[in-house]
């Protein structure tokens, strides 16, 4: 048929993230995770100091300013295993993997 003459398209595709594999995909999206959270939980323990400062004794605003700081806490912490659960994960499928 006619189709045998026609020239061959290349069709390359652009990779806007420049990660080349999963893990540093993962590690990079982490990355911008803790620099966001970063700022994010200081804010947070300032407030959360700022309810207990000015409690003035009021209970709730007390347990109010406990909560901000912990639950900043907890947020970060988190993070900071979901980046080493990353990396232990990428670690043993590199082992799994073999040479």
């Amino acid at each position: 048929g006619t189709n045998q003459n026609k020239p061959v398209t290349k069709i390359e595709l652009f990779n806007p993230l420049k990660n080349e594999s999963l893990d540093s995909l993962l590690a990079t999206i982490l990355q911008g995770l803790t620099a966001l959270a970063i700022p994010v939980v200081t804010i947070m323990i300032i407030i959360g100091a700022y309810y207990l400062i000015t409690a003035g004794g009021n209970p709730s605003r007390v347990s109010k300013g406990k909560d901000y700081i912990l639950w900043a806490v907890v947020g970060f912490a988190v993070l900071l295993l979901a980046t080493s659960i990353t990396t232990i994960i990428s670690n043993w499928i590199q082992s799994t993997q073999g040479p």
